[in-house]
């Protein structure tokens, strides 16, 4: 508060320094006050100065900044440049250090995004000081701060998809409602919709996160931003694994009554509407990951949900855009399954050009990618070519008119021209090594890859029927048979018949097997029904049949139009509800499962009349005209996918006749397949082997009666005693056949030794010098021809069925374990007998049998699996004509209260009757009566041999043969017909089930 004056001159009064170091003048004059002096401007700057570092030395950075901020302005104002130099370079350093502690407090707290800010502006500080140090320690800093930004991403968006993959389904009640999306009412969900939902929106919120460490990964220099860019990567092909697994695996439906693929058909159309939303957002956001399999998948999804919700020009682009994605990235399988939905597409467009255009494409890229996708299988045989026959020891006939019209084939038919197919086939190679990094082609299951084939080839047979190119559509369809399997056959018919059979090779198959082709196919059409938002369905049923002489005929049945019924699937499905041939199972106390079969069959009746309407009787005229339509004529039949299910025999006509006594049936995988089963009957013939097997049923565990069903899903429990017996009367059935033959060098039966177990008691294993294998204790006092063989276990099964002339099976089917293109197998015993054991189709398939007739008493189909490959069934006769047999018998079910044995005895008495050359000296033979000669209520084989009229001895010389097996196979059920109580026709299921594959002659 002193007044400031002048300062006084160095020899003037006393000068002091107050508390504020401040200096003061004291005058001599004591009238004069003292004065503080003003400091100069060095002083001034000195002071801010020394107060910023001590405020520093104290850490008081705030302070500090202030007083240094302070002196800058100071030094500005005076214009001292080595002022503002040192006051400068300390604000940068004290800017540069409150910065890092900042960020620091920030990063230790999580607050990642503010932390980076700090460190940005603390760069930018060292960057204005020229300070290579402080740059350095700030880019380790802000790599620190984008490696936990990109931690907590990663973290965040993988917990997140763990936790949508593992949320386990919810089961929703009618009760459960929810809230619309926009809030304005309250709407129900199906289940489906309802757990898509929350696992898409669970994964698309970890898909924005990982679009966000990928931002992250792609600011940070160095080696280290490749690593994590790739971890992204890794996550992100973890969700297009697990979304191609779900779409094409667990989602995916085989039934072409369904027009959109992956699941989408589980969905209402307000639920498709949303789902489609929602994926097209997801889309959106995978295209900043650079994963093109993943888009694809999203593209795939969205063009189904667009067919779902008759979206066709919008389903269209996104089909095409999953191609482009597939050819940009060489990627032949995604391209196959993007090309054949995209068929699909313009088929229901009714665009039959672009349809046939893709299918082309389609069918090329699949008959590169399914053999290499199959691996060994295609190698699953060994042939030998030295002989020009298709196996090991056999002896091609190569004049023979079933193989010669075949074999010269050259012509490509079913293929569709395009002007893909030469581009695709020169860049087999390119295709080849595309697959190895192909998510399609590694996690996309092989029996999706040829369902979609064989898709292909059912647009292609509808376009040509909708074009009326009827020949060339049959040739699509024999064509599709042979490739739908990848099995032991269709190996050996490739090798031994041309790949691409035309309508002549079909004629010729007719005429050399002398029995009219008809084959079966049905196709479905989607019609939009605007009020109800949904496809309704319009099966069509095509049949083509082929007359050993003469043209071919061509019939189109309006099934669901006409006859008012939704499919061929839907009143098979009611015959067998009717029948009740499926098992009831109910659980009792001991904890074991007991199956029962009601007896109130009595509703079977109305849907066996409207299939015969429906299948039959648009042919029998056709088939009159040949006279054809004759009890003791053969018609062959080819059936395609569900219409396997369709018992034939069983349908009945105006008249309650059934189908199997108006003329007499023989079923076959394809046209060709026939060719084959004829060559196998040549083959058999020329074996002249008087070795008959019988496979029985294994033990069934009393202290795990359901291991069975549980370990090979099987449809009911062992039943041993009945296999036993079974067996025992058909060998003694096949021994009376046998002595009815004067040639015969089995005259009769001849006792063989009582036990003739193994020293260690193995079942199956001979003993010299007895060639009888008894398995059981029923067999060990049977009286049995030498040759006959029973055998309950997988060993002596494979030791026992080579060289043998008739081999019978009443051990149970199994359609589980897939092998080398056949599922499944029988139900045998295991080597010692102690557990169960399977005798896979594909060892079957690989043997040399070549036995005249199997039967096989105890084959249940699965109604399932029969659009795929999988049906054990199915795959179990095509392993045995595969051997070499040319006649196999199978069933559709066989249930607990059947007695398979009766049938099968008669089979084999009808077909072992000696039958001169000229049928005209032949009398007519009566019924059988049913003699009783066993404790159960079985047929004797020697009191039906005995009750039936005999030939008239032949007169002159004369040559023998035997009756044609599916002629006797329909006698037989016509004995059973004609019993005088009627319990076979009013219980169609105990015969109904049973037909023949291959030929019977």
């Amino acid at each position: 508060d002193l007044p400031i004056r002048p300062s006084p001159r160095s020899s003037g009064p006393a000068i002091t320094t107050n508390a504020e170091g401040q200096t003061v003048v004291h005058s001599k004059d004591p009238t004069v006050a003292p004065f503080v002096v003003p400091p100069t401007k060095e002083e001034r700057f000195k002071a801010l100065f020394d107060e910023g570092s001590e405020a520093y030395r104290n850490k008081d950075v705030d302070v500090a900044f202030l007083r240094w901020s302070d002196a800058a302005a100071f030094a500005q104002e005076h214009r001292n440049r080595e002022w503002i130099a040192i006051v400068t370079n300390n604000l940068q350093r004290l800017s540069f250090e409150m910065l890092v502690v900042e960020g620091n407090q920030l990063l230790e707290t999580g607050r990642l995004d503010e932390a980076e800010k700090k460190f940005v502006f603390a760069t930018e500080v060292a960057k204005k000081a020229k300070n290579a140090a402080w740059e350095a320690e700030m880019a380790k800093a802000r790599k620190n701060v984008q490696h936990a930004v990109f931690q907590k991403q990663q973290d965040r968006s993988t917990q997140l998809f763990e936790k949508a993959i593992r949320m386990p389904d919810e089961v929703l009640t009618p009760e459960d409602v929810f809230v619309s999306a926009n809030g304005t009412k309250i709407v129900s969900h199906t289940p489906a919709f309802h757990n898509s939902w929350r696992r898409l929106l669970l994964i698309k919120e970890a898909l924005e996160g990982w679009v966000a460490a990928t931002e992250v990964a792609r600011k940070i220099t160095g080696p280290s931003s490749r690593v994590l860019l790739d971890i992204v990567s890794s996550s992100v092909l973890n969700a297009t694994q697990y979304f191609i697994k779900l779409f094409f695996s667990e989602a995916f439906n085989t039934d072409a009554n369904n027009l959109p693929q992956q699941g989408t058909v589980r969905y209402r159309y307000d639920e498709a509407v949303a789902l489609q939303e929602l994926w097209v957002e997801l889309v959106h956001t995978t295209v900043a990951l650079n994963c093109p399999s993943l888009q694809a998948v999203g593209k795939c999804q969205i063009g189904h949900l667009c067919l779902s919700l008759n979206m066709m020009s919008e389903s269209v682009t996104h089909f095409k855009a999953a191609v482009a994605i597939a050819d940009s990235s060489n990627d032949a399988a995604l391209s196959a399954i993007g090309s054949t939905y995209l068929a699909m597409a313009h088929h229901q467009r009714s665009n039959f050009s672009e349809a046939h255009i893709a299918i082309g494409k389609a069918l090329a890229l699949w008959d590169t990618v399914i053999p290499h996708h199959q691996g060994t299988n295609a190698q699953l045989l060994s042939f030998d070519s030295s002989n020009g026959s298709g196996w090991k020891g056999s002896e091609a006939d190569d004049e023979d008119p079933t193989n010669a019209p075949i074999a010269n084939a050259t012509t490509e038919v079913g293929k569709p021209s395009s002007p893909d197919s030469t581009t695709i086939g020169d860049s087999s190679v390119a295709i080849v090594a595309g697959l190895k990094s192909s998510m399609f082609y590694k996690y996309v299951p092989l029996e999706v890859h040829r369902h979609l084939h064989a898709h292909c080839y059912h647009l292609l047979v509808s376009i040509l029927i909708a074009r009326s190119s009827y020949y060339d559509a049959l040739e699509a369809l024999e064509l599709s048979l042979q490739k739908k399997f990848a099995d032991a056959l269709s190996a050996k018919i490739k090798h031994n018949f041309a790949a691409q059979p035309t309508i002549d090779h079909i004629f010729a198959v007719a005429a050399s097997t002398k029995s009219m082709l008809v084959y079966l196919k049905t196709t479905m059409r989607f019609e939009w029904n605007v009020e109800k938002c949904k496809y309704d369905l319009l099966e069509q049923l095509h049949s083509w049949c082929v007359p050993p002489d003469g043209e071919l005929s061509f019939t189109t049945i309006e099934v669901t139009r006409e006859h008012k019924a939704p499919s061929i699937s839907h009143l098979v499905g009611l015959v067998r509800s009717a029948l009740q041939v499926a098992p009831l199972t109910t659980r009792h106390n001991d904890g074991a499962m007991h199956l029962t079969v009601p007896n109130n069959k009595d509703k079977w009746a109305g849907p066996l009349h409207l299939l015969y309407t429906i299948i039959v009787e648009p042919l029998t005229s056709f088939i009159q005209s040949h006279n054809a339509y004759d009890p003791n004529r053969v018609l062959t039949i080819v059936p395609t996918d569900q219409l396997w299910a369709v018992p034939f025999g069983a349908l009945l006509d105006g008249n309650n006749v059934f189908f199997i006594e108006q003329i007499a049936l023989q079923l076959s995988f394809s046209g060709i397949c026939s060719s084959f089963a004829a060559l196998n009957s040549l083959q058999a013939k020329q074996r002249d082997s008087a070795k008959v097997v019988l496979v029985s049923s294994p033990a069934a565990d009393p202290t795990d009666p359901d291991i069975g069903a549980r370990k090979y899903g099987l449809k009911f429990p062992l039943n041993k005693e009945r296999a036993d017996e079974e067996d025992m009367l058909i060998s003694e059935a096949i021994g009376s056949g046998l002595a009815l033959d004067p040639n015969s060098n089995t005259s009769g039966p001849s006792p063989t030794d009582g036990d003739k177990h193994g020293v260690n008691g193995h079942r199956g294993e001979p003993t010299a010098p007895t060639e009888g294998v008894l398995s059981s204790n029923v067999f060990r006092n049977a009286q049995l021809t030498r040759h006959h063989k029973f055998v309950d276990d997988v060993v002596a099964a494979k030791a026992a069925l080579p060289g043998a002339r008739f081999i019978h099976v009443s051990a149970p089917t199994s359609s589980s374990i897939a092998i080398d293109g056949a599922a499944g197998g029988f139900c045998v015993a295991s080597e010692y007998g102690s557990e169960l054991s399977l005798l896979h189709n594909s060892e079957i398939g690989r043997m040399d049998l070549f036995a005249q007739l199997v039967t096989l008493s105890n084959t249940s189909v699965e109604v399932g699996l029969l659009s795929g490959v999988r049906d054990g069934t199915l795959c179990s006769l095509r392993a045995f004509l595969a051997s070499g047999c040319p006649s196999v018998v199978g069933g559709l079910w066989c249930t607990p209260d059947m007695d398979p044995v009766e049938l099968f005895q008669r089979l084999y008495l009808h077909h072992l009757e000696p039958q001169p050359v000229m049928l005209t000296e032949m009398k007519p033979t009566g019924p059988r009566s049913s003699v009783r000669t066993s404790s159960r209520k079985y047929g004797g084989a020697q009191g039906l041999a005995d009750s039936r009229v005999q030939p008239s001895p032949p007169k002159g010389p004369q040559i023998i043969k035997r009756r044609n097996k599916a002629l006797a196979l329909a006698l037989a059920i016509r004995d059973l017909l004609g019993a005088e109580d009627g319990e076979y026709r009013s219980e169609p299921h105990r015969w109904a089930g049973y037909f023949m594959v291959g030929v019977g002659e």
